[in-house]
C-alpha cells in the first residue's frame, strides 16, 4: 500500500493534519513578506524576535522563513548576534505526536492539580457567604418594616398620611378661630 504525502511549499508532509498547518504558515509568510519592510532591519528584528517568542512557526515551511530572516540580520553589521533569538527546532526534531504530547502535558498536570482541590472546604466557605447574605438581607427587610422613615415602598402614602394630618389640624384650628370669632362678636 502506498503512502500518500503533501506537498506544502516544496516539503513533504506524511500527516493531513501537519500539511494543512504548514500551508497555514505558508500563508503567514507570504502575509509577512508582503508587510515587512526590509530596508528597516530593526523592525525585521523585531518580528522575527516576536515570531519566535510566540512560537508562530513550527513546520518546515515557518522554520525556513524564519532561518532566511535569520540570515538576513546576521548580515547587518550594527545588530548583535545576541539580540537575535536562536530558532526553536523541537517540532522538526520530534514526531508531530510527541510535539503534541509535550504540549499536552501541562495541560494534564492541570487537571490533576485541579481534581486534589478540596471541595469540602469551598462547599463550607460558599455557604457561610450565603448563610450571611441571607441574614444581611432579612435584617434589611426587617430594619425597612420597623421604620418609621419614608421608603420607596410606602412613600407615597406616609405623604399622604402626613397631609392628611395636616389638613386635619388645620381644620381644627380654624374651627377654633370661627368659634372665638363668633364668640366676639355676639
Amino acid at each position: 500500500m502506498k503512502e500518500k504525502y503533501y506537498e506544502v511549499a516544496g516539503f513533504s508532509f506524511a500527516e493531513e493534519e501537519v500539511a494543512k498547518r504548514a500551508k497555514k504558515e505558508a500563508e503567514g509568510v507570504s502575509f509577512i513578506k508582503a508587510k515587512i519592510d526590509m530596508e528597516q532591519p530593526e523592525k525585521v528584528l523585531q518580528i522575527y524576535n516576536r515570531t519566535i517568542e510566540e512560537k508562530v512557526f513550527k513546520t518546515p515551511v515557518g522554520i525556513s522563513y524564519l532561518y532566511e530572516l535569520q540570515q538576513y540580520l546576521k548580515e547587518i553589521p550594527y545588530i548583535e548576534a545576541s539580540m537575535i533569538l536562536p530558532i526553536p527546532a523541537e517540532s522538526l526534531l520530534m514526531g508531530e505526536n510527541e510535539t503534541k504530547e509535550r504540549e499536552g502535558k501541562p495541560q494534564n498536570d492541570r487537571k490533576i492539580k485541579q481534581k486534589n482541590i478540596d471541595f469540602r472546604k469551598r462547599y463550607q466557605t460558599t455557604f457561610s457567604v450565603a448563610v450571611a447574605l441571607f441574614v444581611m438581607v432579612i435584617a434589611m427587610f426587617a430594619i425597612t418594616l420597623t421604620s418609621n422613615t419614608p421608603t420607596i415602598l410606602n412613600y407615597e402614602n406616609k405623604l399622604i398620611d402626613r397631609y392628611e394630618h395636616w389638613e386635619q389640624e388645620l381644620n381644627e384650628r380654624e374651627q377654633e378661630l370661627d368659634e372665638r370669632e363668633q364668640k366676639l362678636n355676639s
